[in-house]
């Protein structure tokens, strides 16, 4: 028996053509480089290649392929390539690209140098490529459907047993320029220690005796010569033995044991790579079998190295998937074939496209968000709990940091493809959420993330702002009333920030939601002649502000605010409304009227009044009224509530009074009354039909009636 010990490189280059297919360009590929390309090219066995740089032809004026280059090009590149096979056929292709040559940082130059210095950057597998953190990096060939996936910046390398060798294109980007280079694994060595027998195996249950001059035996059975192959059963161990044909009592008898036929195992190992072996691996060992070549079409021959098992991995955000068939030999004697197709998988999916239903970060309605991923692929998403903004004028706007620093909850698995965020209907609220996608083999997706501040009801108003670029925000609010569309959809609530003056529109404007106007910084409504408010079935509240209305127009509005059905409030806010003829601040029919902590003057030439009102519930509490006309009445109620507390009202006139109450139930305590009226001296402050219910009537002073 003889024994031989040959160690070879075993190389299994993971590029996928039929047995006659044509030669593929690697590298370059179309697009824009910041680095000087590497020619490389897998060609069929047996084929060789000439390649021309802009335009010539390369079997006049090119240059031969031996091996990976440099194409010292800057600019637009053309390669043109021509292949010859081993019958004279003759293959063309050409690939174009830009060159655009960018420097680079002092930090990352060292790597630069190292990586695109040569055709190929050669690795061996357990050696580690630190990608530099200012980048983001693409590796491999483009998947099925041509996308390329951009993940962080972070240390790549392989099982120090890998048993690949393999050219990897390696893409690098800061966001602007792209870098592309090629890596070269250099696979692991594998040792060929083959046992010289005189019969073969073939297809694991063949066995053909080839040595003329021996004799054959089979688990103990009649001795026979060389002849016609023997088909056994390989689900059982089999002796077989052998000797000299001159059967002689003396002479060496030979054996060896065939075990049961092999089991390829997979297993696949926690950092994503694959190593396969066969069982009773101390009997076996596995090699990659030459049929390989009508898979793969390299140009390499796949040398027999034997490996007790055999590693397969990729760089993280690769993915290679590939038939590969296996020889097993027992006792280092060949066996048979097993194949297998195996797919490792490292390559994350595309972070999923978040599409909002409303663009912006300030948000004024609920969002939908549309989730488009991968297909297959399992969505897990993660929102953060709403969190209320401050919603006052005078609150700064949250910073960049603040709004990032918002924690997530926990990713749980979604299952449609729309997501709801709902809105706050009285405050504003920032909503953050984070999606990621995870494919069938497990890898995950950078997430996308989306935030948005969904404020419905919050519009802001300082005429002292630029006006191109308001959007009624807090930090770009609108310079005028009109930039305010109150015909679109609204909440049932807005609340509208006012700072400073603002003139408001010269129309009846109608209210078709429940309004709050909030002032700050000396805001001021400037009331146009024909401006007013018609609250109709709403309400409308007003504070901190003052409120001008000046007129010498005889079209103008007869009232500031007109009610029906409303509500209308007032607190810590200054009126004065100059009418040319006659007008009331207030009419309101079936309402609600409340002052607070409020002056209020009404000045006409004809008549005057504050409120003018019919079943109506008036409330005034801590103001200072004044009517001033030829005829000035400050309160006109016909049937529903008054009630009049801590204030001083004044009427001014020929003829006047502080309220005329019919048929209506009052309440009126800790008020001052005084009147300058100039034709009857002997009128009532407050006058009353019989029918008026007076509940409450205390500690009210009068002068001047």
């Amino acid at each position: 028996m003889k024994l031989k010990r040959i160690t070879v490189l075993f190389s299994l280059f993971l590029f996928c053509f039929a047995a006659f297919a044509e030669f593929s360009i690697v590298n370059p590929v179309p697009g824009t480089w910041a680095n000087k390309q590497t020619l490389l090219l897998v060609l069929p066995e047996g084929e060789i290649a000439y390649y021309s740089v802009n335009g010539s032809d390369p079997l006049v004026s090119g240059f031969a392929y031996d091996d990976p280059v440099v194409i010292d090009v800057a600019g637009d590149v053309e390669i043109r390539i021509v292949s010859i096979d081993e019958n004279g056929r003759r293959t063309q292709k050409s690939v174009s690209y830009t060159v655009t040559e960018h420097s680079r940082e002092e930090d990352t130059k060292s790597f630069f140098y190292t990586f695109l210095n040569s055709p190929v950057y050669e690795y061996v597998p357990g050696s580690k490529i630190a990608i530099p953190s200012s980048f983001n990096y693409a590796i491999g060939e483009e998947d099925g459907e041509g996308a390329v996936i951009y993940l962080p910046a972070k240390t790549l390398s392989l099982s120090s047993d890998c048993s690949v060798s393999r050219y990897v294109p390696l893409t690098l980007t800061d966001g602007n320029s792209f870098w592309r280079g090629i890596i070269h694994v250099s696979s692991a060595y594998g040792i060929i220690n083959e046992r010289s027998v005189p019969f073969s195996v073939e297809n694991w249950t063949t066995i053909s005796f080839n040595d003329k001059t021996l004799i054959y035996s089979i688990d103990g059975g009649w001795w026979r010569p060389a002849g016609d192959p023997v088909e056994i059963d390989r689900y059982e161990s089999h002796t077989i033995r052998w000797q000299s044909a001159a059967f002689e009592a003396g002479n060496p008898i030979y054996s060896f044991e065939l075990p049961p036929r092999a089991v390829l195992v997979e297993d696949r190992r926690a950092d994503g790579s694959v190593v396969y072996s066969a069982t009773q691996s101390g009997t076996y060992k596995i090699s990659v079998s030459s049929r390989n070549k009508d898979n793969l079409g390299v140009k390499n021959t796949l040398s027999p190295g034997l490996f007790s098992e055999m590693c397969i991995d990729v760089f993280e955000g690769d993915s290679v998937s590939e038939k590969l068939t296996f020889s097993l030999y027992a006792d280092n004697v060949y066996q048979g074939d097993l194949s297998v197709r195996y797919r490792i998988d490292r390559r994350p999916p595309a972070p999923p496209a978040l599409i909002p239903s409303v663009s912006g970060f300030w948000i004024r309605a609920p969002l939908d968000i549309n989730i488009v991923s991968e297909k297959k692929s399992r969505i897990y998403c993660a929102v953060s709990s709403p969190l209320e903004l401050e919603s006052d004028f005078s609150a700064p706007v949250p910073s960049k940091d603040f709004f990032d620093s918002v924690a997530l909850e926990k990713y749980t698995e979604f299952k449609g493809n729309i997501l709801r965020i709902a809105a706050n209907p009285e405050r504003p609220v920032y909503n953050k959420i984070s999606v990621y996608a995870q494919d069938a083999a497990g890898n995950k997706s950078i997430p996308s993330e989306y935030s948005a501040v969904i404020d419905v009801c919050n519009y802001y108003f300082d005429s002292g702002s630029n006006p191109t670029l308001a959007d009624g925000t807090k930090e770009r609010p609108f310079t005028s009333f009109e930039q305010f569309e109150f015909t679109r959809f609204l909440p049932r609530f807005i609340n509208l920030h006012v700072r400073g003056k603002l003139v408001m529109p010269s129309k009846r404007i109608v209210l078709p939601a429940n309004c709050k106007i909030s002032g700050s910084d000396g805001a001021c409504l400037v009331f146009a002649p024909e401006t007013s408010f018609d609250l109709r079935v709403s309400s409308l509240e007003i504070e901190n502000c003052a409120i001008t209305k000046t007129s010498t127009d005889r079209k103008e509005a007869k009232s500031l605010f007109s009610l029906e059905n409303a509500i209308l409030s007032l607190d810590n806010c200054e009126i004065a409304a100059l009418f040319e003829d006659s007008g009331s601040v207030v009419q309101s029919a079936s309402s609600i009227v409340l002052f607070k902590n409020t002056g209020l003057v009404s000045q006409a030439r004809s008549y005057s009044s504050l409120i003018s009102a019919s079943d109506t519930r008036i409330s005034v509490f801590n103001c200072r009224v004044s009517a001033v006309a030829k005829t000035a009445v400050a309160f006109s109620l016909h049937g529903g509530h008054f009630e009049l507390r801590s204030s001083s009202c004044k009427t001014v006139g020929s003829m006047g009074r502080i309220a005329e109450l019919f048929g209506c139930g009052c309440r009126m305590t800790d008020n001052s009354f005084a009147g300058e009226i100039s034709l009857s001296r002997t009128s009532q402050a407050v006058w009353t039909d019989p029918s008026v219910k007076i509940f409450e009537d205390s500690n009210n002073k009068t002068q001047g009636f």
